[in-house]
Order: C-alpha cells, then structure tokens, then sequence
C-alpha cells in the first residue's frame, strides 16, 4: 500500500457505515497500483539518497555532525526504498509489470538485495502463511 493525495483518490467511505466497511473502503482506494503515484514516490526517494549521499561523500566539507546525521537520514530513505521494492516485488507500485521490475532491480541494487530473487521468496511466504481471518485455523 502506497500514499496517494486527495486529489489522487476520491474517498469511498460513507457516513453511517460501519468502523469495518469504513476501513475497507479507504484501503481500497489505495490497494490498486497508480503510476503516477508510484513515479511520485520513487522520485521523493531517490533525490533525497542522491542528495544525502553527495553530504556524506565530502565530509571535509561537512562536520562529522552534518556526516551522521545525513547518514543516518540516508538509511530511513534507504528502508523507504526498500518498502518500494517490496511494493514492485508484489506489482503493486505500478500497473505495469515491466515498470515494477525495471524500478524494483534498481530499488534492489540500491538496498544491496537482488529483487526477482527476494520476490519470490515473498510470494512463497504470503502464500503459505496464514493471514488475519484463518491465523487460528493452523
């Protein structure tokens, strides 16, 4: 699941429905894939690794301060890249399955975790793992 904006998505959720229906419905206007959307949120976390990389990678020019706290900036983005790979890993960044692999190699590369491998490790576990209704059935 990815955030969107208001304008992305309009809400579903109608007064007088229950907590239930409510959270349904707002999740699903977020549980499909939306390009631009996906676009917006690979670019908000990749400029921000490249500009705090550029920080640390000249740290004569910068404090030992400004270089760990841009460090440690730059692995937030960097889990955040890897949030999104997963999200390609599942086809559920962009509509396009190609566009999913082509991004989610690169998120790969850059969180140091071949993608098509890791995806289908997932796939396996969400297959065979019980989720919220039948966790008591196992």
């Amino acid at each position: 699941m990815h955030a969107g904006t208001a304008t992305d998505r309009a809400s579903p959720v109608t007064a007088g429905a229950s907590p239930r229906a409510q959270r349904r419905a707002f999740v699903a206007a977020y549980a499909t894939p939306n390009d631009r959307t996906g676009l917006v949120q690979v670019a908000t976390t990749l400029g921000p690794i490249a500009l705090l990389r550029a920080v640390v990678a000249w740290p004569a020019t910068a404090s030992a301060a400004t270089t760990v706290a841009a460090t440690m900036a730059m692995s937030l983005y960097l889990l955040r890249g890897f949030v999104l790979m997963h999200d390609c890993g599942q086809q559920s960044l962009f509509r396009s399955p190609s566009l999913n692999r082509a991004v989610g190699f690169v998120l790969g590369v850059m969180s140091g975790m071949p993608q098509y491998v890791w995806s289908k490790h997932p796939a396996y576990h969400h297959a065979t793992t019980a989720t919220g209704s039948d966790a008591g059935a196992r």
